[in-house]
């Protein structure tokens, strides 16, 4: 049903993430947020239910979408980040 959303308001392309983050930037919200592993492909879910010795939940060093991790200049150098910084920025 997302994914029709998208389609019919106009704003799915091939990035799935910016094309979420846009449908919430267009609706009535007053504040967006994203997550900079969102940004940067992290499929890994932080904060996992049930778990507390067995995960590490919020203690997850940010990762791209193949599970490697990232330095902070790489995460801030990525071109994810720059799209969704960008497309924040537009909307101020």
């Amino acid at each position: 049903m997302l994914l029709a959303m998208l389609e019919h308001e106009g704003l799915l392309d091939a990035d799935l993430v910016l094309s979420l983050h846009r449908a919430l930037v267009a609706s009535p919200c007053r504040i967006v947020l994203a997550g900079l592993a969102d940004a940067i492909g992290d499929v890994r879910q932080p904060n996992l239910p049930g778990t507390v010795d067995q995960y590490p939940n919020w203690r997850l060093p940010l990762a791209d979408g193949s599970g490697r991790l990232l330095s902070l200049e790489e995460v801030l150098a990525s071109d994810g980040v720059r799209r969704l910084t960008d497309l924040l920025r537009e909307v101020g």
